[in-house]
C-alpha cells in the first residue's frame, strides 16, 4: 500500500512539473507570437 501511494505521489509531482513547464512554454511562445504579430522590437 505504501509503495502504491508513493507511486501516485511521484506521478502527481511529475505531472505538476510537466504542467508548469508546458504553461511556461505556452506563455513564452505566446509572447513571441505577439511580438512578431505586432512587431514589438
Amino acid at each position: 500500500m505504501g509503495k502504491k501511494y508513493t507511486s501516485y505521489t511521484e506521478v502527481i509531482t511529475v505531472n505538476r512539473q510537466l504542467f508548469l513547464c508546458n504553461l511556461y512554454l505556452a506563455l513564452v511562445k505566446g509572447k513571441y507570437d505577439l511580438n512578431e504579430r505586432f512587431s514589438f522590437k
